[in-house]
């Protein structure tokens, strides 16, 4: 047979009381599940499809229009898959949400004391305990608060944690370094409270397979109770003594513990402490953990924060809540936690939720299917949710309305209901108002009675005149249509209302006046008739265009209003019809003519526009002192200034408060005007300064860059010309330079007005480029130097050498010895403040004395120095002989003008007495030379 084909059964212990007796026959209950897997797998030799799922929340099945709905779903598959729910079938008013709930919904509807700890049962009630009172508060599922039970301060009068487990209520107490926890019954009415642990201060609690855990604030442990004898043990020792807080287990049975003296985290896993999270923002309280894995950790000043399973992200969930001392997370995926400081107890849902609110349409039954599914199996639940409706049907509107005058006699009065309404039994009573009289019973049976959905309509007629009078109505006279009473109406102030006078004689007012007047019309009355032929009333709707003065009608402005006329009636005629008339009042024609004087004036500006002035132009034909102008843009017909200058201008426009009273028919206009020259100023610039090399005299001509000019207009050929005078010729860095001649030029000078006459400014002088050459000398070799003298190239002006602060001096190194070549005059001495001197050499030419050409001596012993003279420029030969006549060495020579000189190279040569000669173009020469 195919194993897959036979029902599956979910194995259910038994609820044994005993927590630690549970957990033993569930472990035999899953191995025993086990052994029929594995006998499954043998007979079919395929494994049996393990996988069971169902739904673990019980469905909320009523509902009340107007009340908020909620529904906590959560579901179990064997193999822990993540769970998903989708909704099958649901009604329009209702919403599934999967992501739990982003802020909290506050449940309790009275203030309480401050808040402590909290708590939630199965049955949908909560649990408030004060923090620093002893009132324990029960709130119901439909926000009723009341006071439930009072605790003992006997274990500590600060409060911090609650947990309901099973039917009792267990509370923690706080009195440093002592305290304790309390139980109570929460079947029982107002019960006692039962001490069932003292010693050190519990702060929040949470519960685990039968085990009731406590932070012990003061030791840095977390004390376990064992709920089915109270015993109690030590689960953690050795946290750190900086207040462990908050407690909460996560799905694979980790604790995670909230410190509030460090601001951190931690997890005790297998004997193993590691911190989770660190530089929390503020003291933490309290850490629960849904069944997403979701992390929520409160603080004593900020806001709830909820994590991620792997803390990577989180998201603050309290709203304005900043002080929260403790959670509790119910069964069914349902957050708790109280604001300290507003004294309120808020929910929040962690899972999938179905939540919505019906309104009175939705009253009835609604089918609801919801699917539970890993994405292979499913489960479906499906229940029906009835929504009643407790309330009675209410007046939304009286006709005519609560204290309203001048009722008619014969009419309907009409009451609106909240709903639609049905008749019932009872009656209406119309009573007067003074003696409490009865004057009219209607049945609401009766003919003059009608309903319309939720419109009750009463006929009457024969109402008293100027009569006070109210109506009361029966209670049950109406019921809606779920059968809820209508409460009536029993009070004289409900429904009370003036009736009218007798009817009068109607009149009719008609107008016989033209509906359109023009702008400046002197004030009139408006021609209208009554045909009472009493006095008519007449009244503006516009105050700002028309108004009534004296009876009169007086215009303000052009436009259209309304005009109504009125008359209130008298002893004999009903008040008229007002009736009302559309006025038209067009606008006043206008012309404008340019005034010859004074002229349209501007300063030039580079362009031809110039905005009107009100002195430029009058307007015509204006009313009164009407705020009326008119601007337009003056086109002169050159921009250049010039005394006489055609003005035009074509685009008039009117402004001005009253312009919609007036239309200006003039488009142009033509007169003179003027365009004044533009006044400009110039500055010498002390950068860069007006600077001149030396030449003997004060002036110098003024350059772009030695002046600014102030207020050209950008783009215009202007400039200014004049002479710069120094206080005197000579260099220097900081001198007085006076300008009194400025001229302006430039091809737009006629456009401006220089108002500058003079300007003084430092200046400098540069000392003047000088160059002093010693001039060339030739002497005879034997002879005295000769007198050197001095070319001057530089001199300023009529500046001569003498003007020189020291004269120029020369020198040479060439004596009456020096044998024949050249020598340098070197040029110094020479100096002055106005020059910057620059020396050049001259050269002196040593000649031989008596008609010698050839002179040679050694400058080593492998060296021969060999300087010739000659007149002329020609070629030589040199040649070395032997005392015998033998030549050795054969070298030409080129000789310039004046001094050539040579060397020749003797290194290899034997000692002895040589012979050098020279043979040139018209000399020769010998001469005896000692090589060593």
């Amino acid at each position: 047979m195919n194993f897959y084909t036979m029902p599956h059964y979910v194995v259910q212990p038994p609820n044994f009381t005993n927590p630690k007796t549970r957990q033993a026959v569930q472990r035999i209950c899953k191995a025993t599940f086990a052994c029929l897997l594995t006998v499954a797998t043998f007979l079919t030799g395929e494994p049996i499809n393990a996988q069971t799922i169902q739904f673990t929340s019980t469905p909320v099945t009523t509902g009340v229009e107007n009340v908020n709905y909620n529904y906590s779903l959560s579901g179990i598959i064997s193999n822990n898959d993540k769970l998903d729910f989708t909704a099958v079938t649901i009604p329009s008013w209702l919403t599934l949400g999967s992501g739990g709930a982003a802020s909290g919904t506050q449940v309790n509807t009275t203030t309480m004391n401050p808040v402590g700890g909290v708590a939630g049962d199965e049955n949908g009630n909560f649990y408030a305990v004060s923090n620093g009172a002893t009132t324990i508060y029960k709130i119901t599922p439909d926000g009723t608060t009341t006071a439930f039970a009072t605790r003992s301060t006997s274990i500590g009068t600060n409060n911090y944690g609650a947990i309901v487990v099973g039917k009792y209520l267990y509370v923690s107490g706080y009195n440093y370094p002592a305290g304790g926890i309390e139980r109570f019954d929460i079947t029982e009415t107002n019960p006692t409270g039962t001490i069932i642990y003292t010693g050190t201060a519990i702060l929040s609690m949470t519960a685990k397979d039968g085990f009731l855990y406590g932070a012990c604030y003061a030791t840095g442990k977390i004390l376990r109770i064992d709920l089915s004898d109270n015993s109690t043990s030590y689960y953690v020792e050795g946290l750190a003594t900086t207040n462990p807080f908050g407690l909460g287990f996560t799905a694979s049975g980790d604790l995670l513990v909230a410190y509030w003296g460090a601001q951190s985290l931690v997890k005790y896993s297998n004997g193993t402490i590691s911190t989770v999270l660190t530089g929390l923002p503020g003291n933490a309280t309290d850490v629960k953990v849904d069944a997403g894995g979701n992390v929520y950790i409160s603080f004593s000043n900020a806001k709830i924060r909820k994590y991620t399973p792997d803390f990577s992200s989180f998201i603050e969930v309290s709203g304005t809540t900043t002080r929260c001392w403790g959670m509790t997370l119910t069964a069914s995926g349902t957050l708790i936690y109280g604001d300290n400081l507003s004294g309120n107890l808020f929910t929040l849902q962690t899972g999938a939720t179905l939540s919505g609110t019906p309104s009175h349409k939705d009253v009835g039954q609604h089918n609801v299917t919801i699917r539970v599914s890993n994405g292979t199996v499913s489960a479906d639940q499906e229940f029906v949710i009835t929504v009643t409706d407790p309330n009675p049907p209410v007046v939304n509107v009286y006709s005519p309305a609560a204290l309203a005058t001048g009722v008619a006699l014969d009419g309907t009065l009409n009451l609106s209901f909240s709903e639609t309404v049905v008749k019932g039994e009872g009656n209406l009573y119309i009573k007067s108002a003074a003696t409490d009289e009865i004057l009219q019973t209607i049945d609401i049976a009766g003919s003059s009675v009608s309903i319309d959905d939720n419109v009750l309509s009463v006929a009457v007629s024969g109402l008293p005149a100027l009569t006070a009078i109210y109506v009361t109505a029966d209670a049950g006279i109406l019921k809606d249509v779920n059968g809820n009473d209508y409460a009536g109406i029993n009070s004289a102030s409900v429904w009370a209302f003036q009736t009218m006078e007798q009817p009068k004689s109607e009149q009719v007012i008609t107008f016989v006046a033209d509906s359109a007047v023009v702008y400046g019309v002197a004030d009139f009355v408006p021609s209208a008739n009554t045909s009472s032929a009493l006095a008519i009333t007449y009244t503006s709707g516009d105050e700002g265009i028309a108004t009534v003065i004296d009876g009169k009608l007086h215009i303000k402005a052009a436009g259209t209003v309304a005009i109504t006329a009125s008359q209130d009636g008298d002893d004999d005629y009903l008040a008229a019809v007002p009736l009302i008339q559309q006025l038209t009042i067009t606008k006043k024609d206008i012309t404008v003519s340019l005034n010859a004087q004074p002229a349209i004036t501007k300063v030039y500006d580079g362009n031809t526009d110039i905005a009107l002035a009100k002195t430029n132009y009058t307007l015509n034909g204006i009313i009164n002192d009407d705020d009326v102008r008119v601007t337009g843009t003056a086109v002169y017909a050159t921009a250049s200034a010039a005394v006489s200058n055609t003005v035009t201008v074509n685009n008039f426009v009117l402004k001005g408060e009253n312009t919609g009273n007036y239309n200006l028919t003039t488009a142009a206009g033509t007169v003179a005007g003027v365009i004044t020259p533009k006044e400009i100023s110039v500055a010498l610039n002390a950068s860069p300064a007006i600077t001149k090399v030396y030449n003997a005299n004060t002036t110098a001509s003024l350059q772009a860059e030695n002046y600014s000019l102030s207020g050209v207009l950008e783009g215009d050929e202007v400039n200014v010309a004049g002479t710069a005078a120094y206080a005197d010729k000579n260099t220097g860095a900081d001198k007085d330079i006076t300008v009194n001649s400025f001229v302006l030029g430039g091809t737009e000078k006629g456009n401006y007005t220089l108002l500058t006459a003079s300007a003084v400014v430092k200046g400098a002088v540069t000392p003047a480029a000088l160059t002093i050459t010693a001039e060339d000398k030739t002497k005879k070799q034997g002879a005295v130097n000769p007198a050197f003298t001095f070319a001057y190239t530089g001199l300023a002006g009529n500046d001569s050498p003498s003007d020189l602060t020291t004269a120029a001096q020369a020198q040479s190194t060439a004596l009456a010895s020096s044998p024949i070549g050249y020598f340098t005059i070197a040029a110094s001495g020479a100096s002055s403040d106005n020059y910057s001197i620059t020396f050049k050499n001259g050269k002196l030419t040593v000649t031989p004395a008596a008609g010698d050409h050839l002179k040679v001596w050694s400058s080593s012993v492998s060296v021969l120095q060999i300087r010739v003279y000659a007149e002329t420029a020609q070629e030589s030969s040199l040649t070395l002989f032997t005392a015998t006549g033998q030549p050795v060495i054969v070298s030409p020579m080129p000789l310039q003008v004046g001094v050539s000189s040579s060397t020749m190279a003797v290194g290899s040569l034997a000692p002895g007495v040589y012979v050098l000669n020279i043979q040139a173009g018209n000399f020769k020469e010998s001469v005896r030379v000692k090589i060593k």
